[in-house]
């Protein structure tokens, strides 16, 4: 029982830092998209 609780802890965490990394890739893609057509417009 001891086992399996602390596995799912560990694969709890594992997807949460997954899921942070997704993130901070998905904003700096989006601040990257906005600065392109910043770009553009000012063009």
């Amino acid at each position: 029982m001891e086992v399996s609780d602390e596995s799912e802890e560990i694969l709890a965490l594992s997807i949460h830092e997954v899921n942070k990394v997704v993130l901070k890739c998905l904003i700096v893609e989006e601040n990257y998209n906005s600065i392109v057509i910043n770009t553009f417009i000012s063009i």
